[in-house]
């Protein structure tokens, strides 16, 4: 088995994940559309599958809260993903019936829903020994993102919509044998980490913790409309898929762009200070799409992404971190059910109703999302006080 250092590794990981996620997230509506799926049936689909995701996360994930779970978890996750990936495309090409796709959907998201968490997890891990940085390796994921976004542009207009699924799954592929790479240096239980099992229902009655949810929610939710429904939505307003995939790599170069200046820019941010900056850039990006489709405006909303994406992945990454004496594992595992699951899931299924059936913009929904995280504050947890978790903390501001 090849080996390598941890920040390869993980490098490595995240470059192909997201590399899959950028090929099939900006495109896949066009590609059910192909087969004959409404917009309306394209949002139940992707709300059955990120309520997958939320199943899966609340409650298998917590249970592979050890260190020696994680690598064979996250390995597992990717192979049964690949495998389920693959069912989806074949046997949804052959019978492309809603409930048929519904089911396949369900199958694919219930392996893949973890794998998030558990990467993020073992990011932490390392970083918490100083073995990486973790904004350096999720540039690595934003660099993918852009590359295959741009990439596909041109894969559609020279080989069609059918080759976004192909692409997907070559891309898992290499994904899954990747993480069988061995970390040269292993991870090893710090003795101060809990070894049992975190009681999700205990944290989830904090009212802190409640509120941290629910701005995360409702900013994270915000997207749902954007991941499934833009490329749709502009192609219907007359941009090539050239002009499209351009549009999605402006929006992950922000990201870049956000994590390189984080550091310097936001280490002496409070966590409810970071919250603000992404609610003003979600109400403004939103709001504007929803009122104009020209390529300028639309330009100025892809570089807001940097903002509205990465700013809620910082301010909710650093809420967790600097609450891990207590409840880590259970805050990662709510945010990763509930914000970037449930929540996705209800929002894609209303953004498809209302692109079906409503003459109301999808983006004024996704803005209005944003207006009650204005008087919303999320409280500065206390820090956890210990070397390695002001480490860790430090570490992660950079992300």
């Amino acid at each position: 088995m090849f080996t390598c250092r941890p920040s390869l590794w993980m490098s490595t990981y995240q470059f192909m994940f997201w590399f899959s996620y950028g090929v099939y997230l900006p495109f896949r509506g066009l590609w059910l559309e192909k087969l004959g799926i409404s917009d309306a049936d394209v949002g139940m689909l992707v709300g059955f599958g990120l309520a997958a995701r939320c199943v899966i996360n609340f409650t298998l994930t917590p249970f592979f809260h050890k260190v020696g779970h994680l690598i064979p978890f996250l390995r597992w996750s990717m192979f049964l993903s690949l495998l389920g990936f693959i069912a989806f495309i074949w046997l949804g090409t052959i019978t492309p019936s809603f409930w048929t796709l519904a089911l396949l959907l369900v199958i694919f998201n219930l392996a893949i829903g973890p794998a998030v968490a558990i990467s993020d997890a073992i990011s932490n891990h390392y970083a918490r020994d100083n073995r990486l940085d973790y904004g350096y390796t999720r540039l690595w994921g934003a660099v993918a993102l852009t590359v295959a976004s741009a990439c596909m542009g041109w894969v559609i207009q020279h080989f069609g919509v059918s080759a976004v699924p192909v692409m997907g799954a070559v891309g898992l592929g290499a994904t899954f044998i990747g993480t069988l790479m061995k970390p040269s240096v292993p991870m090893v239980c710090h003795h101060n980490e809990e070894e049992k099992k975190p009681n999700i229902f205990k944290v989830l009655c904090c009212k802190e913790t409640l509120v941290f949810l629910l701005v995360a929610s409702l900013l994270e939710g915000s997207h749902g409309g954007y991941y499934f429904f833009s490329t749709v939505y502009w192609a219907e307003k007359g941009l090539d898929s050239d002009t499209i995939g351009y549009l999605w790599s402006l929006s992950t170069i922000s990201v870049i762009v956000f994590y390189l200046v984080s550091r310097k820019a936001f280490s002496s941010w409070k966590v409810s200070t970071l919250f603000k900056l992404a609610v003003v850039a979600v109400v403004l990006r939103w709001g504007l799409m929803a009122v104009s489709t020209d390529l300028p405006v639309l330009i100025f909303c892809q570089i807001l992404h940097g903002i509205t994406f990465s700013g809620t992945i910082l301010s909710s990454v650093r809420y967790v971190e600097e609450n891990r004496k207590h409840n880590y594992v259970a805050l990662q595992s709510l945010y990763h059910a509930i914000p970037a699951g449930f929540v996705l899931a209800i929002v894609s299924a209303a953004c498809g109703w209302l692109m079906h059936h409503s003459d109301i913009s999808m983006f004024w929904f996704m803005a209005v999302m944003g207006i009650p995280c204005i008087f919303l504050t999320v409280k500065q947890p206390k820090p956890c006080g210990s070397k390695a978790s002001v480490l860790q903390t430090k570490t992660l501001v950079s992300a």
